[in-house]
């Protein structure tokens, strides 16, 4: 008996090892091009850090571009070049890479330098605004539908905050959380207001 249950463990052994590396496999396909190996991002392609973001938050996403909320009429948008990217993957494989992608150890990519901005007005603004969904120190909360926002560049999070101002981002009838953000986004009307209050997130980060 005792040979038999050995046996069925190991066997079980393999197959969650096999599992755990055809999750690998996914992400490394369709995934990795953009958004690097270890989940970093790459600026140059408008591609965000992942590893600092919940596995329920990217699930949502994904299923945005899926689904067609995040889409954009703008056929070199990063939106769009995202959604394009989904297309043809269907749910399961969708969400063996998302899985995977939220088990990759959080980086903090090298970032340059924040000495334009006034990180002081950013924190004080960061704290009114946007610290009670997002948390004091920018980690996200699943509960609130808020991402996390440290790991992320100043650029991407100033695009983002502009297209749920805009409301080329959070319109969509079905995107409840995203709305929830258009609404709270119009907070911040000046540019510069906007891009310190980023600066002072991606300074979370260093």
């Amino acid at each position: 008996m005792l040979n038999y249950t050995a046996k069925l463990l190991g066997g079980l052994s393999v197959l969650v090892a096999c599992f755990a590396v055809h999750a690998s496999e996914h992400y490394g396909a369709h995934c990795a091009a953009c958004h690097g190996s270890d989940g970093s991002g790459n600026a140059a392609l408008n591609a965000p850090n992942l590893t600092h973001l919940s596995e329920p938050y990217m699930k949502r996403q994904v299923a945005a571009f899926k689904q067609g909320w995040r889409q954009s009429s703008d056929a070199a948008s990063p939106s769009a070049i995202m959604a394009a990217a989904i297309e043809s993957l269907d749910s399961t494989l969708l969400d063996l890479a998302v899985s995977e992608a939220a088990q990759l150890v959080p980086v903090t990519p090298k970032r340059t330098s924040l000495e334009e901005f006034d990180l002081r007005k950013g924190r004080s603004q960061y704290t009114a605004f946007c610290g009670s969904c997002h948390g004091t120190t920018a980690t996200g909360n699943d509960r609130l539908g808020a991402p996390a926002l440290v790991g992320l560049e100043v650029a991407y999070l100033v695009r983002q905050y502009r297209a749920f101002a805009s409301g080329a981002r959070g319109s969509h009838k079905s995107d409840r959380y995203g709305q929830q953000m258009a609404r709270l986004a119009k907070a911040l009307p000046n540019a510069d207001q906007i891009e310190n209050v980023m600066a002072y997130v991606e300074s979370l980060t260093q």
